[in-house]
């Protein structure tokens, strides 16, 4: 087994594990043919690939309805992340908690000063403080500033309605300021309130980042896309030079946009496995908090063990489980979020919780 980093979020080498229910991973795999990939593939593999990803870019146009200069495809949502914070160089980074942990890194590694946003109140459906009317992050926005908003949130599914976000970037472009938002899990909610739509109500200072991976289900296989300002991503394009994108990403980027129904039926049934678990573990006492995002938050009451226990989840049960303290949660000690090879082994994972308990 792996040691555990304090606030494990997966990604371990094969065999790290028996049950990895800490990353968010499509369980089903992607939703086309890898056999057929590679028998298409083998030919090709001794070739360079298209160095622009020019034809890539014209399928993603064609499928979002956008400008081909308004996007650019790339090895993973979090190198384009690096990328956008390296080359854009804002003032400060604002990061509405909770906040997935690669984007303080983000600013870390380019010398942003960052400036974490505290939540308003707190909801009914949800036992952390959200804010809904972004109050906090307009209230403190100045000229440079780079929003950083996840929709929907990372752990705590709290979903932003398309007009809410639309009007935040608009106030934000008034201020100087811009905004990236993260749509890394829209595809698992039929992207209702995915902004692309209405491209055209967007400022110039907007951005918009998709992962392919989690959606794809092909973690090693890096895949993702930057949508905003011709001139910015022309920049980045620039930096990150020729062939930055393998052919086998281009070409599972293109098979996953050509297999776009299977993916929403996969979607579905991930849906159908999240109430199923949800459901064991309310009978088993394990309170649950649900949002919109494919995955959810069981209630551990670990508290000031949650480390240890996590451990011992690891090394006793072989289930690797993410303590939600990492995303910046309040009282996230007690919660652990539940990613999609959990959905896979909803007994399993109970099991192992209850096992846990009072430990």
């Amino acid at each position: 087994m792996e040691s555990l980093k304090e606030w494990d979020h997966g990604g371990g080498s094969p065999g790290s594990c028996e049950l990895d229910a800490s990353t968010t991973i499509n369980p089903l795999g992607p939703p086309f043919s890898m056999e057929l990939l590679w028998r298409d593939l083998s030919a090709c593999l001794s070739c360079y690939p298209d160095p622009t990803s020019g034809a890539l870019r014209e399928q993603l146009s064609s499928f979002y309805g956008l400008p081909v200069e308004n996007i650019l495809p790339g090895g993973g949502a979090t190198a384009l992340l690096y990328r956008l914070t390296e080359i854009l160089n804002p003032s400060r980074l604002l990061l509405p908690r909770p906040v997935f942990s690669e984007y303080p890194k983000a600013g870390a590694a380019c010398l942003i000063p960052l400036d974490f946003v505290g939540p308003g109140s707190p909801l009914p459906h949800t036992p952390w403080p959200v804010d809904p009317g972004f109050s906090s992050i307009l209230e403190k926005a100045c000229h440079g500033d780079l929003v950083v908003l996840v929709n929907p949130v990372n752990p705590t599914g709290e979903e932003f309605s398309r007009e809410s976000v639309i009007a935040l970037g608009q106030e934000l472009c008034s201020k100087g300021a811009s905004l990236l938002v993260d749509e890394s899990f829209q595809d698992f909610i039929g992207c209702r309130s995915s902004v692309l739509p209405k491209w055209n109500d967007l400022s110039s200072s907007f951005f918009v980042l998709k992962s392919f991976t989690k959606i794809s289900g092909l973690a090693g296989i890096r895949t993702g896309a930057l949508f905003g300002p011709s001139g910015v991503l022309s920049v980045i394009c620039e930096r990150m030079g020729p062939w930055s994108l393998g052919l086998i990403e281009q070409r599972v980027i293109g098979d996953l946009i050509a297999n776009r129904r299977i993916s929403e039926e996969q979607c579905v049934a991930i849906d159908r496995r999240l109430d199923v678990l949800s459901d064991l573990l309310l009978a088993n006492n394990f309170p649950v908090s649900r949002g919109a995002g494919p995955f959810l938050l069981a209630r551990t009451g670990w508290g000031s063990s949650a480390v240890r226990l996590s451990r011992k989840s690891l090394e006793d049960y072989g289930v690797r489980l993410r303590v939600a303290t990492g995303f910046g949660v309040q009282n996230g000690e007690d919660w652990v979020r539940i990613g999609f090879q959990g959905l896979m082994d909803p007994g399993r994972v109970v099991s192992t919780l209850k096992n846990l308990a009072g430990v």
